[in-house]
């Protein structure tokens, strides 16, 4: 089955080589994020628990060398795990201590969740007003037996 694949160096459609290199980096980015959230995690265990030592995603990139968009990626990560990570935007994150840390990050997703699906609505509503308005239907019927006929439609 031709793919379109073909490799610049051994010219073959499913060159081998390419394909261990998708392998291998597809491995090491998971290693990479394995590593990401132990490390991580340990440190908001062991300096930031609880809301009253929250730390700003900014000191987390300092502190353990990672960009804020890989910091956002691995917390989703361990949230998705189902660890207890909790922010709070005046303060940063945190891994929780009490219950009520948990419910209010809750609230705080949920809150984010209603705004995503709030812009979601708008945009769809403004898509729909970019489509162009049908005013009127021009149908021409045509028969063997005489000449063409005009019939137009308003639309309102």
């Amino acid at each position: 089955m031709n793919t379109g694949n073909i490799c610049r160096m051994c010219k073959e459609e499913d060159c081998p080589v390419k394909e261990q290199i998708r392998r291998e980096t597809k491995q090491e980015k998971k290693s990479m994020m394995d590593s990401n959230k132990i490390i991580l995690l340990r440190y908001l265990k062991d300096r930031h628990t609880g809301e009253e030592n929250a730390v700003f995603s900014r000191e987390l990139e300092y502190m353990l060398d990672m960009s804020g968009r890989d910091i956002r990626r691995v917390i989703s990560a361990l949230r998705k795990d189902g660890v207890p990570i909790c922010s709070n935007y005046h303060k940063g994150y945190y891994y929780a201590e009490k219950q009520s840390e948990i419910e209010n990050t809750l609230k705080g997703l949920g809150e984010h969740i209603e705004g995503v699906s709030d812009t979601i609505a708008r945009l769809t509503k403004a898509k729909a007003q970019m489509i162009p308005k049908i005013r009127s239907i021009r149908i021409i019927i045509t028969t063997d037996e005489g000449p063409e006929q005009e019939m137009r439609i308003l639309v309102s």
